[in-house]
């Protein structure tokens, strides 16, 4: 694995960890594949957010959404481009 790959699980692992309900044991385990994106957006933002819906429809004790925020122009995003993050 190279070192993109394990920061780009390490940005998916950290924000939805907390999000799972206090007590819950049960091995879990995410596997993402992006297959295609728009160059513009991140694929580990994708990513992310395709981890954090699959674990809300799975029935699996899940509290919430994640999204990626950075800030463009002192204005805060959700999706942050590669091009607005420069």
């Amino acid at each position: 694995m190279s070192d993109r790959e394990t920061l780009t699980s390490r940005l998916i692992d950290r924000p939805i960890r907390p999000l799972f309900l206090d007590g819950f044991r049960c091995d879990t385990q995410v596997i993402v594949t992006v297959l295609s994106h728009d160059m513009e957006t991140d694929p580990d933002v994708l990513g992310l957010i395709a981890a954090s819906a699959a674990l809300t429809l799975s029935g699996v004790p899940f509290m919430g959404q994640s999204a990626r925020r950075g800030s463009a122009s002192s204005a805060a995003r959700s999706r942050p481009t590669r091009r607005s993050r420069r």
